[in-house]
């Protein structure tokens, strides 16, 4: 492989499922109602929480408007937290959740986990001229805080850009085609990292390299997509010469 750029996902790839699940969206989750009723006099906040109460009515699911501020963050955050419950994919949700990470991480009450082989491959990637990019379904803004506040420090220097689902979804050919287009790179020069085998399989679609990370307690991959699959189990195991 003559690689030039190496796109990389986050969960299941340069971060524990767990970490996402079980640290991020838990946080998010308790606290949004607290982080709406702080901060709801900010213009960026009642922007999302219209958005919010668009979404809703768009499911039938008015959210009870009040003159009293904690009363209305209460009814905005149930929703928000079946939102969450439902794992979908909403603008103002993932919005919402970057401003409450972006707390929680410059204030240190969250750090953003990282594999323990992630940044000496980043550094070595780096060091032979290639290029590091991230895709992920969370914000752009939520990408930047976990490698900039991660365990193994500030990682934000050797990334070049970040994508979310502004350019697509992670499943359809298109959004990498996308990325393509943007980073300037032939698909052939380009390799993404992933653990989930239907983004592989778009990402491949495009004409780029594809690699599957086996981490511990990743989803189980069935026999089909692992014989259509090349998979590593870290980042040490990859060989781009």
């Amino acid at each position: 492989m003559n690689i030039k750029a190496i796109i990389c996902d986050i969960e299941g790839t340069t971060t524990s499922i767990s970490f996402v699940k079980d640290t991020l969206f838990k946080y998010a989750y308790f606290n949004c109602e607290k982080f709406i009723n702080d901060n709801f006099k900010e213009q960026e906040i009642q922007s999302i929480v219209e958005n919010l109460c668009v979404e809703a009515r768009n499911d039938k699911n008015e959210i009870a408007e009040s003159d009293n501020v904690n009363e209305y963050a209460h009814n905005i955050a149930r929703y928000v937290q079946q939102l969450i419950d439902q794992d979908r994919k909403v603008s103002s949700l993932k919005l919402l959740q970057g401003k409450i990470w972006k707390y929680a991480f410059e204030s240190k009450l969250v750090t953003g986990h990282l594999f323990e082989d992630v940044l000496r491959n980043f550094q070595k990637w780096t060091a032979n001229g290639i290029k590091i990019y991230i895709y992920s379904s969370g914000s752009v803004e939520a990408q930047k805080l976990l490698f900039k506040y991660s365990i193994s420090g500030d990682l934000s220097a050797y990334i070049t850009d970040y994508f979310d689902t502004n350019v697509g979804h992670k499943q359809e050919p298109k959004s990498y085609e996308n990325i393509l287009n943007q980073i300037s790179f032939e698909g052939k020069h380009v390799l993404f990292l992933s653990d989930i085998p239907n983004e592989l399989f778009a990402a491949d679609h495009a004409g780029i390299q594809t690699l599957l990370l086996r981490r511990p307690n990743n989803y189980e991959i069935s026999e089909d997509d692992k014989s259509r699959l090349s998979i590593v189990d870290n980042f040490d195991e990859i060989k781009l010469k």
